[in-house]
């Protein structure tokens, strides 16, 4: 049986880690490199690098230098690109992939009521078209997790997760008192109610 229930996004409900996140890789070290600010120091390498070949033309450099030069600015052009589209995709591609499950589930429900409410067998092109959406489900289904973990970033906006110390019992507790010191020892029993209350 297909599974066409559709995944929400953990922060929006207010799910926190649980206490296995040591297995789960750190992926700081990646969101980092799509930064705001790591985009723009890029932004400003490949600026000077672009001034730095302006230069190179008035200085009449050897060509070899040149040519490396500008091979180094089309790498960082490269990678700028790159980190500009992983900035997009951590900012919308979660969203955008849930939204799309959502609209194939919905799909994929309508065909199979009004297959199972005519009660036709599905024509060919019926049970293709449900057949594609199924696949494209699937796929959204693996894919989900994988835009999750790759492209994850904390946002400013997002509160940070308080450190909770683990649970540890007491080894030696103290012993709790057989009493109340300041009740009296022994509290007479009430024999009828009634007759204290007139």
């Amino acid at each position: 049986m297909l599974d066409t229930s559709v995944r929400t996004s953990p922060t929006s409900q207010g799910v926190t880690a649980g206490a296995d996140t040591a297995s789960t890789p750190d992926f700081g070290a990646l969101s980092a490199l799509y930064d705001k600010d790591h985009i723009a120091s890029v932004q400003k390498v490949s600026h000077d690098l672009k001034r730095l070949l302006t230069g190179c033309d008035a200085a009449r450099l050897k060509t070899d230098v040149k040519l490396q030069v500008a091979r180094l600015n089309d790498w960082t052009n490269t990678y700028l690109k790159g980190l500009e589209a992983a900035q997009k995709i951590s900012e919308a591609g979660y969203d955008t992939l849930i939204e799309a499950q959502k609209e194939l589930g919905l799909s994929l429900d309508d065909y199979l009521r009004f297959e199972g409410e005519g009660g036709n067998a599905a024509t060919a092109d019926q049970e293709r078209r449900i057949e594609d959406i199924s696949k494209a489900l699937r796929r959204i289904h693996s894919l989900i997790p994988a835009v999750e973990e790759a492209f994850a970033t904390s946002g400013p906006n997002d509160p940070e997760e308080p450190e909770v110390p683990p649970y540890e019992p007491e080894v030696n507790p103290e012993p709790l008192p057989d009493s109340n010191p300041e009740l009296p020892a022994e509290i007479p029993p009430v024999s009828n109610p009634q007759s204290r209350l007139a």
